[in-house]
């Protein structure tokens, strides 16, 4: 169960990164392909093979967790992090600042 909450915990993480850097379409596949692709199956399959436990139920969840870390940490490192901070700050720059009540 450990090892579950360590994947998910560093999982959130990067999706919360990846989210900020407006790469939803990254975060909306590798999402479907960690819970329908990994955390299901690896359930299923560890139900068929080792029994009916909740421990296999957790030890499912935390390989599904695990690939969907590797699959939101590739295209976070991949980011080009100067080509993303230029995009913010012209985001920013087009932006009007709120207007201050008196």
């Amino acid at each position: 169960m450990g090892l579950m909450i360590f994947f998910m915990c560093f999982s959130m993480h990067f999706e919360s990164l990846l989210i900020a850097l407006k790469k939803t379409d990254t975060v909306f596949r590798a999402a479907l392909v960690g819970s329908w692709g990994g955390q299901v199956p690896a359930v299923l399959l560890l139900f068929y093979f080792s029994g009916k436990t909740l421990q296999n139920v957790y030890l499912g969840i935390g390989m599904g967790y695990a690939l969907l870390f590797v699959l939101y940490m590739v295209p976070f490192l991949q980011t080009d992090m100067q080509e993303a901070a230029a995009k913010a700050a012209a985001e920013n720059d087009a932006t009007t600042p709120l207007a201050v009540a008196a």
